[in-house]
């Protein structure tokens, strides 16, 4: 009987692994991507909120070029050209910032459809005083 039952351990570790692996490897992915959102959301609210302090009333000047340089120094996923700051300076009104850009999927995981490039997208925004 023993004989009989021999490597059935295995061959159940190999069927379950088949399942398993790309789970985790779907997983670590969108883990990846959430991270990346997140980091895009946190450059845009730097973005804005340093515009918001330093912008004069005209919303001129070279504050939208150093808030732009904030927001991208926060995070290495973005560049001051991914960032779109909207709104002018006066008080009690909000500026916007957006991140926008196409990055890759790290890992790629072409059996989900995750294989190409997706839309980095984060929204930040801050209320001028």
């Amino acid at each position: 009987m023993k004989d009989e039952e021999r490597g059935a351990a295995l061959v159940e570790f190999a069927l379950v692994l088949i399942v398993l692996c790309p789970m985790i490897v779907v997983i670590v992915a969108w883990g990846i991507r959430f991270h990346n959102a997140a980091q895009a959301d946190n450059a845009a609210f730097i973005a804005a909120r340093y515009y918001a302090i330093k912008c004069g009333p005209d919303g001129t000047g070279p504050a939208m070029t150093a808030a732009k340089a904030a927001g991208a120094a926060a995070t290495n996923l973005v560049t001051a050209g991914d960032i779109t700051i909207v709104g002018n300076c006066t008080s009690g009104e909000t500026i916007s910032a957006t991140v926008s850009k196409a990055k890759a999927w790290s890992p790629k995981v072409p059996l989900f459809g995750m294989n190409g490039n997706y839309s980095l997208i984060g929204k930040g925004a801050a209320r001028c005083e």
